[in-house]
């Protein structure tokens, strides 16, 4: 390595060494990332809050608007048009009115859901007997219109599935009522056929209980308008089948669908402003009020706001990003500040060989707390021996280097260094070359450095810790090249 500026464009760094420091500033790590933590979720709180508040006040304005009877409020939107104007916004909203209720039908129907092409069909046969003739049209009469009654078709759909509306119950029943009109009213039995369209999972021997139920309950009330008879179930069957009605239907109400949809689509253009305008909120009424839940009076149930709270996700989210964020900073800090974290740091920025480190205990401050675990140090240096061993090893590997090169002088070139313990370390490191019969001296090289110093000196070693400047070594090993001084190594020193 020849360097002959102070410049640090070359300067290494060790990652091990960077991994070592934030592994021993654990606390420090901790704390930013607890920091980290309740920032972030202070704000995710923050913003819930505003959330929930804007969203409490929507509901308390919609519910003032929801006070005044929607036609009241249908007609003051529709009051500030033209003729012209109403008239093509009530076309629009009746439009788009019967396209959902159209839609809606599709989407529930049994009959029109359950492919009509081949649809799961279960047939019940009935046989009523009289005891006298003359009633027998009416009876069969009487009971196909029972099957429509309200209640029977809750009974009936809740055998098919819960929740099912009647009206797609009625639907799903069919028969035949031409095959019936014939009858002789004068015969005394007779059989008519009911035929109920089945969803895949539904259980058709519960559907015929229920139905046989239906019908069998009206036999005492059509018994005291139209004689004493029975009526009883002769035959049930599953089968599939192709129902022309059921395809005709479905099919005209997508035809019909499409082309309303299509002409107001193409005549969106036509229409003023002021018309899309009114259409869009009488739309948006209309829609609010289909979506309200039906109890006692049409109430308007409000969505359930949970309130905002602390977010168990984001305080770990929190963590790890304070964690991440910590080990980002000190990395790029190590990068961009020129400054030593540790011997590897020293061994790559310096020409000739590293003799060794040296491990001090430093001061008990809350800085040195928070930023250096001991513990954590200790287990790093484990196989280096403790402070002495450290300085008779680096000594000894000095004075024998010394001996092979027949040299009796050497200068420790010291980056300057308020650290007691630090100074304390090159005492002894100069005192032991002393007692080893070697000349010593300590020269520090800080920002006030007199050149003349260096005048008369043959052999150099530098010595620097934890935080010494990288551009400080480099101006040393200048000076060495400049007054051919032998730059013999370095020894790094630290205060954990």
């Amino acid at each position: 390595m020849n360097r002959t500026s102070f410049d640090i464009t070359e300067r290494k760094i060790s990652i091990q060494g960077v991994l070592w420091n934030l592994l021993s500033q654990w606390k420090a790590v901790v704390v930013a990332a607890l920091i980290m933590a309740v920032l972030l979720t202070g704000l995710k709180y923050y913003r819930d809050s505003n959330n929930y508040k804007e969203e409490l006040n929507r509901q308390k304005e919609a519910e003032e608007i929801n006070k005044i009877p929607e036609q009241e409020r249908i007609d003051t939107i529709l009051a500030g048009l033209s003729e012209a104007d109403r008239s093509d916004v009530e076309y629009v909203i009746n439009a788009r009115q019967w396209i959902r209720e159209q839609r809606e039908h599709l989407n529930n129907s049994i009959a029109l859901n359950e492919n009509p092409t081949n649809q799961r069909t279960l047939s019940l046969e009935y046989q009523i007997s009289a005891e006298k003739p003359g009633y027998m049209p009416a009876l069969v009469f009487g009971y196909l219109g029972a099957i429509g009654d309200e209640d029977n078709l809750e009974i009936i759909g809740k055998a098919i599935g819960s929740d099912i509306d009647s009206r797609y119950v009625a639907e799903a029943i069919n028969y035949e009522p031409w095959r019936y009109t014939s009858i002789d009213s004068e015969c005394t039995g007779t059989i008519f056929e009911l035929r109920i369209v089945l969803p895949e999972d539904s259980d058709p021997e519960k559907i015929s209980e229920a139905v046989t139920s239906c019908l069998t309950k009206q036999t005492r009330e059509f018994a005291d308008s139209l004689g004493a008879h029975t009526i009883k179930c002769i035959a049930s069957s599953e089968y599939r089948k192709y129902q022309p009605d059921y395809v005709s239907n479905r099919t005209n109400l997508l035809y019909g669908i499409y082309n309303i949809q299509n002409n107001l689509n193409n005549g969106k253009t036509e229409l003023s402003d002021k018309a899309v305008v009114a259409i869009e909120a009488i739309d948006a009424i209309n829609i609010a009020s289909e979506a309200v839940t039906e109890t006692e009076g049409a109430e308007i149930i409000e969505e359930t706001l949970s309130k905002p709270g602390i977010s168990k996700k984001f305080v770990i989210l929190g963590f790890i990003l304070g964690v991440v964020l910590y080990a980002f900073v000190y990395a790029f800090a190590a990068l961009v500040r020129g400054r030593l974290i540790s011997a590897e740091d020293l061994k790559l920025n310096t020409t000739g060989r590293l003799f060794g480190e040296v491990y001090t205990k430093g001061e008990s401050s809350l800085s040195a707390k928070l930023f250096q675990d001991r513990i954590i140090s200790k287990y790093r240096m484990r196989n280096k021996g403790d402070k002495e061993q450290q300085l008779e090893m680096i000594n000894a590997s000095i004075v024998a280097a010394g001996k092979h090169r027949e040299i009796d002088s050497i200068s420790l070139f010291c980056i300057p260094d308020e650290a007691k313990a630090v100074k304390d370390v090159v005492e002894s490191i100069a005192k032991n070359f002393e007692e080893s019969g070697i000349k010593a001296s300590v020269i520090e090289v800080g920002a006030d450095f007199d050149e003349s110093s260096l005048l008369g000196i043959n052999n150099g070693i530098i010595v620097a810790g934890k935080g010494s400047e990288v551009s400080d070594l480099y101006r040393i090993e200048a000076f060495c090249q400049e007054y051919g001084i032998h730059q013999m190594g370095s020894i790094f020193v630290n205060a954990v």
